[in-house]
């Protein structure tokens, strides 16, 4: 018989059971941990490139999570802010007028400091005008009906004032009133016309007869008209008589012609 198919006797099988190590309770699975495992290797390339890919996967997950966050929070707060009984449609409208409100506001804030600025503009311009014809008005002061004597620039004007605004206008272009030095000059100015202010009256005090810089009337060689001056009627101020061209007083709200005197170089 052959050997190899004989069954083992009972006394053989005890003693093989006896030599081999007792078998686990049922339910229960050893596990026995490998000691002094090395750790992974994430050198290889292929555990890298798995690590790589499941961070890049965490990464776009994560960010998928903050775009729904955001989104959610914004939709909260526009349902936390719409008024009852409004629809979801008329609070988002409502919020969109009131940004056009404010860009409105900040447009007129904008518009007001234009304004402002045009205004002191306008008024920077409105005081170089008034300079540019108080230039003007000086450099007519030879202009016109000029004439000269003694170096002296005389002004014979065309247009007729009282005796104050007169004795204001020459003041203006730089000289002043006709005041006479002597009758020389009495002379020159009544051959060119006559009916003009000079720059005498008695205006401070009755029958004291000064120029307009403040000096008496002192030359006696001046020439007054026949009962001149006689202050019919309060006539206060000197002018050249039509008649005669000679001295005579009138009404010093007379409207005549008026002759300035000035250095010809203003």
């Amino acid at each position: 018989m052959d050997t190899d198919c004989v069954r083992p006797t009972l006394d053989q099988r005890e003693a093989t059971s006896a030599t081999m190590p007792p078998k686990p309770e049922e339910g229960y699975v050893k596990c026995e941990v490998p000691k002094n495992d090395p750790p992974p290797d994430f050198s290889r390339s292929n555990d890298m490139e798995g690590y790589v890919l499941v961070s890049l996967r965490c990464a776009a997950l994560l960010r998928g999570l903050c775009i729904l966050l955001f989104v959610t929070t914004i939709t909260m707060s526009v349902l936390y802010n719409q008024k009852p009984g409004r629809s979801l449609n008329e609070t988002i409208l409502e919020a969109q007028l009131l940004d056009i409100q404010e860009q409105l506001a900040t447009q007129i804030n904008m518009n007001e400091d234009i304004q402002a600025q045009l205004d002191a503009q306008t008024t920077v311009n409105a005081n170089l005008t008034l300079q540019i014809e108080d230039l003007q008005s000086k450099m007519s002061s030879c202009s016109g009906i000029r004439r000269t004597y003694e170096g002296r620039c005389y002004y014979f004007s065309t247009d007729k004032m009282n005796w104050t605004d007169s004795r204001d206008a020459c003041e203006s272009m730089g000289g002043h009133l006709l005041i006479l030095n002597d009758t020389e000059e009495m002379d020159f100015a009544t051959n060119h016309g006559a009916g003009f202010w000079i720059g005498l009256s008695d205006l401070d005090e009755e029958g004291t007869f000064r120029w307009v810089d403040g000096t008496l009337l002192t030359n006696s060689n001046l020439t007054w008209s026949p009962g001149q001056p006689n202050n019919w009627q309060n006539q206060d101020c000197v002018v050249f008589s039509e008649s005669n061209s000679f001295l005579s007083d009138d009404s010093c709200d007379s409207l005549r012609f008026r002759i300035c005197e000035s250095n010809c170089d203003v």
